[in-house]
């Protein structure tokens, strides 16, 4: 029940739990001696002692009693809100800092989702166990001991009776809690696979929507939503089955007591306002353990989310190395070094290499040969390879991985690149570099231009760097390398994505870094290599060439056949197509800003000269912050949220209805439990009902057979439908993708459909039934209270409306804007977790691991904060509800006895009344209690409808007529993604069938937005795109998606098979399908050399997975497809030239029936089209 190793995190914030466990107790003293006032006042009565002036005397003090317990209920809860602040921070900080000192590597151990779902709401569930089980659990042993210890001296048997049943209900927890921690692992084991199935669908979404393969992951999002439904329904049933024992406990136990003190009362042993105040006060025995038990099951869930984070924990961590690397040039030595990725697939062997301080030495050979690895092993990211290697003469494995962090940097075109603003990602290398430092980083790298047309430095940057052209990521990515000053800089195919042009500035760039600096170059473009010091050319794993440019060439193996097939790649189209048609690509949109832009017509090889630059970004400019913003000034009403989710229960309401029911049936058995007494208690007076007393113990087992009912309803009615809630997230999501999710956060996206959906529970099991159940208990309760005084019915009417309506309408008001900031904080939190894990490699490799971190304890802290605003409104809430019972129920009191005293009202009247109106202010209580979790429950519902409502950028269209393929014409089109700064301007195009078309020029200037255009991902602001006679807009989305393969510049691939990856492209293919789309994608020999061939897990080799192997497995889908329209972004951009020449053979083949749009740097790429748009500012052919 207590896990010290939690317990321990406490630190300062355990005086906030003493300090619950204190004004608690102060309360319960205080309650105890309003109750004695009350029964000494009857006893008083009863003798004829009583006047108005004790009355009066009475109530001051019973005045006095209620403010004072109103402060002790105020300064509990806030006690509750400080407890569990800092601990939620240190947990996170914990959390982090392990990620830190794992690396990458934590990856091997649990998903990025998971770890992202355990340091947000895995620990903001621990608040429950820090802020309220922790103090309730020891109150609990308090409480019924004072109460002992009170009412020994008015009734020993009751007393003993009361206090020998209270431990039932901690040994039934105790059972409970053997079994639930099985259960409650197995529930957030399913909700934690749930987050990563939305997160890889999430991230690969574009993907699936391409070919269309969205549907059948949303039905396998909907198998896993009801898996979890399930799994939650057997916690659930567990956790009501436990209630309902606690409730027959609890108010089993209170009977008992009662029936005792009845029986004494019967027999003339305590009198009659003695019995009174055993009536009154039996139930407080049980209240604080029966509180505890609800906090336990809350409380439950955070401990199975603390067990996953001390597993996360409690990982091995590398052993910390003492070596360092100096600020000199470095030299690298390595001898007969392997490696193998777990333990299995052998990708190195024998290599030895020599890297002199200065050189420029270059790593060369096919995809998947291991170059990548080797990088990899020199940056300390691959761990446990064989051989030995020196660096500044020392041994890797002994040298710390902070010093091999500062002195190693490697940059390739996966490298990450933060939200913020193109500063920030910059000041990471450099944090001290002045603005003239780092414009001059970009203007190096050919980022100048497009910064200065933004916002400067200031230009704003979405996560992942969504708005940034692949090769203006990978070119930020690179001026922020070099500002880091590293003594060995290893580049990785870092000009992959990047235009000719811009690429032969870069590698001026780093041959001038030769000498001062220790240079690895990666790259398939063999060019780039040439004035290498030293080349390696890698086979299977292995050395098999070196020596200079020039030695191998003499040496004609190898690499000089790979060289010679690079340079006269461009042959094969003259060979197989001597005739081109030359058109121009025209986009008045991408205008330097002194300069004027010019386009010719030119052929394949042609030279153009005096050519100019200029980028553009292909952008969304609407930031997720902006979209706060907005939602905090037009959020919606509570009604209109409210009434959006009632619309969902309509199929469920017969479920309702019943639930209901059995909500009434059960608050009427828990009031009249105490009422029956109390009429037994009068009724003794005259004569001995002795018959009815066994009814008291049948009301106590019938409230928690009810209450199990009632609530069993209530929660499957609210699993049902989150789960439809999920389905109709992500389905909206699959109609807002591309769109409208560029430049969406993924973490708050995860939070929306995980813990807002999961919140919405509170709205469909505690909210809808509960309102109806108090206002029809409310109503039976006035009416049987009027039959025994009007006044004390009407005062008990002001305090229902008080509680029911006034104090949560006031509670939301307060709190609507503050919920709603709480759960955007929330998904921001989410947020800046998915980015830190994204970018670990990054932020360890340029040691900002400290920075980070601070990040991530700031935004705790704001999520806490706002957590305390909260938290004080539930503490002036629960304080106030029960300062407006009190004054109701005890004024009511008073007046009757001042009525009792004029001989206006009898005294059995006036206590009847009082144990009445006291006792049926629960289902109202339970309503006021619920505005509390409704400012957040809402504000996750107004989040939800806000996605749920949102239109897409482009509507889908579903008409019968069905277009085959023909030409593709481009007329004047014109696009901008924020109505503002112009993508296109005037392009047109023609794409005939039979035809491969290329277009070529800078990056970001629209090539990849154009391939866009034709996916209609977006439309066209104006001009028109047509197929045929057809224009795009008209054309059926599913048709137009069957007709198109589109290869994007990122393959994304998903936790499954290879198969299953490239059946991706055709939903239900055959094995040799898949396997001749792997062939003209030169990608089936790889696998079929993997132990498990096509049914390989991606999960198993993403580590050892090349680009160039990633990248084909892409091709390999977009071949499988088979669409009539093949688009093609950057196809060969990761590939070595033997792999590029299989594929380009493959998409010249493929050309004959269907056609082929390409969009490439690559001179040898380029050259099999057949016409070529190309940019007069862009590199010559």
């Amino acid at each position: 029940m207590i896990k010290k190793r939690l317990v321990n995190l406490l630190s300062n914030a355990k005086k906030y739990i003493y300090y619950q466990i204190l004004w608690q107790w102060i309360g319960l003293i205080l309650q105890i001696m309003l109750v004695y006032t009350i029964a000494a006042a009857v006893d008083k009565g009863l003798k004829g002692y009583l006047n108005t002036n004790d009355v009066i005397v009475r109530a001051i003090w019973a005045f006095v009693c209620i403010m004072l317990r109103f402060a002790c209920d105020k300064a509990a809860v806030n006690a509750s809100a400080n407890a569990s602040a800092s601990v939620k921070r240190i947990l996170r900080e914990k959390i982090y800092n392990k990620l830190l000192r794992l690396g990458i590597s934590y990856k091997q151990s649990v998903s990025t989702s998971s770890v992202v779902q355990m340091a947000v709401e895995g620990v903001d569930q621990l608040e429950i166990y820090f802020g309220k089980y922790l103090s309730q659990l020891f109150y609990s042993l308090l409480a019924p001991i004072t109460l002992f210890i009170v009412l020994v001296n008015v009734s020993l048997k009751a007393s003993l009776v009361l206090l020998i049943c209270v431990p039932l209900i901690p040994i039934s927890i105790v059972i409970v809690q053997k079994v639930a921690k099985r259960l409650l692992s197995k529930y957030w084991g399913a909700y934690t696979r749930l987050g990563d199935s939305f997160l890889e669908n999430l991230q690969g979404l574009t993907t699936l929507k391409i070919y269309q393969a969205d549907r059948y992951k949303a039905e396998d999002m909907d198998k896993e939503s009801e898996t979890f439904r399930k799994v939650t329904m057997k916690v659930l049933t567990m956790q009501l089955n436990s209630t309902s024992v606690m409730d027959i406990m609890a108010y089993g136990g209170a009977a008992v007591g009662m029936i005792v003190a009845l029986i004494e009362y019967k027999n003339g042993v305590i009198s009659f306002g003695n019995t009174l105040m055993i009536l009154l006060l039996a139930s407080e025995f049980f209240l604080p353990l029966r509180l505890l038990g609800s906090f336990f099951h809350v409380a439950m869930n955070g401990m199975s989310a603390s067990d996953n984070i001390f597993a996360l924990l409690d990982l091995p961590e590398p052993v910390e190395k003492t070596a360092k690397i100096t600020t000199e040039p470095i030299d690298v030595v390595m001898r007969n070094v392997g490696y193998a990725y777990d333990r299995t697939r052998q990708v190195l062997q024998g290599i030895n290499m020599t890297i002199h301080n200065g050189e420029l030495v270059s790593l060369v050979g096919e995809s998947g040969c291991g170059k990548s690895t080797i990088a990899k092993i020199l940056t300390g990211q691959n761990k446990g390879y064989i051989g030995g290697i020196d660096i500044q003469g020392k041994e890797l494995l002994d040298v710390s991985e902070t010093s091999l962090e500062r002195r190693v940097v490697l940059v390739s075109h996966e490298n990450y690149i933060f939200k913020g603003t193109i500063k920030d990602n910059l000041l990471m290398a450099d944090p001290k570099a002045s603005d003239e430092t780092l414009e001059k980083a970009l203007k190096i790298v050919n980022l100048y231009d497009f910064a200065i047309k933004r916002d400067g430095l200031e230009t704003k940057i979405d996560e992942e760097g969504s708005n940034l052209s692949g090769g203006q990521r990978q070119r930020l990515a690179l001026a922020r390398a070099l500002l880091y000053d590293a003594g060995l800089y290893i580049f990785d195919e870092a000009t992959s994505n990047i235009d000719l042009e811009s690429e032969e500035m870069i590698m001026n760039v780093i041959r001038s870094l030769v000498g001062t600096k220790t240079v690895i170059l990666i790259s398939h473009r063999l060019e780039n290599v040439v004035k290498s010091d030293r080349i390696y050319f890698l086979k299977n794993g292995t050395v098999i060439e070196e020596g200079s440019h020039q030695e191998l060439m003499d040496k004609e193996g190898e690499y000089a056949k790979m060289y010679t097939y690079q340079r006269n790649l461009e042959d094969y189209s003259k060979k197989n197509n001597t005739g081109q048609e030359i058109l121009e690509f025209k986009n008045g949109a991408n205008k330097p800003q002194s300069k004027e832009i010019k386009l010719d017509i030119i052929e394949p090889n042609a030279k153009t000269v005096n050519a100019t630059r200029t980028s553009n970004v292909e952008t969304n400019d609407l930031s997720e912050e902006d979209n706060y913003a907005k939602t905090l000034e037009t959020r919606r009403t509570a009604t209109k949220i409210m009434f959006s989710l009632i619309k969902l229960v309509k199929p469920l309401l017969p479920i309702m209805i019943l639930a209901i029911t059995l909500g009434v049936a059960g608050y009427l058995c828990a009031i009249f439990l105490t009422i029956h007494g109390t009429q037994m208690l009068v009724t003794y007076r005259t004569h001995q009902p002795v018959k009815f007393i066994g009814i008291l113990v049948v009301l106590a087992v019938l409230r928690g057979i009810l209450h199990y009912g009632e609530q069993y309803c209530n929660h499957f009615i609210a699993f049902k439908l989150l789960a439809i809630i999920r389905h109709k997230i992500f389905d909206k999501l699959r109609k807002l993708c591309p769109a409208k999710l560029e430049g969406k956060d993924k973490g708050n996206l995860i939070s929306i459909i995980t813990s807002d959906t999961e919140l919405l529970e509170v709205f469909y099991a505690h909210t809808i039934s509960p309102i109806v159940i108090g206002v029809v208990t409310s109503a039976i309760m006035l009416c049987y209270i009027a039959s025994y005084n009007l006044g004390a019915a009407a005062l008990a009417f002001c305090g229902y409306i008080l509680i029911g309506i006034v104090v949560p309408m006031y509670v939301n008001r307060k709190g609507a804007d503050v919920g709603l900031e709480y759960r955007n904080k929330f998904g921001e939190m989410n947020s800046l977790i998915l980015m830190a894990l994204n970018g670990i490699t990054e932020t360890l490799q340029y040691l900002q691991g400290n920075k980070m971190l601070e990040e991530i304890s700031t935004k705790s802290d704001e999520l806490s904060e706002t957590k305390l605003k909260l938290s004080k409104l539930e503490a002036a809430q629960k304080a106030t509800t029960n300062l407006i019972i009190q004054f109701v129920s005890y004024g009511a009191f008073f007046a009757m006895l001042a009525g009792f005293i004029e001989n206006n009202l009898t005294i059995d009247y006036a206590v009847i009344a009082l144990v009445a109106v006291v006792g049926s202010f629960g289902p109202v209580v339970a309503l006021a209690n619920l505005a509390n979790n409704l400012n957040q429950t809402l504000a996750s519902g107004d989040r939800i409808l806000d996605l749920l409502e949102e239109n897409p950028a482009v509507e889908e269209i579903n008409f019968d007529k069905k277009v085959k393929s023909a030409t593709i014409e481009a007329n004047h089109v014109y696009f901008s993604y924020d109505k503002k700064k112009e993508i296109l301007s005037d392009v047109s195009m023609n794409i005939e069938k039979g035809k491969i078309v290329g277009i070529h020029g800078p990056s970001g200037c629209g090539k990849s937005t154009f391939l866009k255009l034709l996916m209609r991902f977006w439309d066209v602001d104006k001009g028109t795109i047509n197929f045929g006679i057809d224009e795009i807009r008209d054309i059926d989305t599913s048709n137009l998606r069957d007709m198109e393969s589109y290869v994007t510049q990122e393959t994304y691939l998903f936790n499954d098979t290879i198969a299953k990856n490239i059946e991706i492209g055709k939903i239900g293919a055959t094995r040799e399908e898949v396997i001749k789309a792997a062939k003209k994608a030169s990608i089936h020999q790889f696998i079929v050399s993997l132990p498990n061939g096509y049914d390989t897990q991606i999960g198993d080799i993403s580590n050892s997975l090349s680009d160039g192997e990633k990248q084909r497995i892409g091709t390999a889908r977009a071949f499988l497809h088979d669409g009539d329209f093949m688009l093609l972004d950057e196809p060969t951009s990761n590939l070595d030239a033997l792999n590029e020449g299989v594929i380009l053979k493959s998409i010249k083949e493929e050309a004959k029936e269907k056609s082929i749009l390409i969009v490439s740097h690559r001179k040898s790429t380029i050259d099999i089209c057949d016409k070529v748009y190309l940019r007069k500012d862009a590199t010559s052919l």
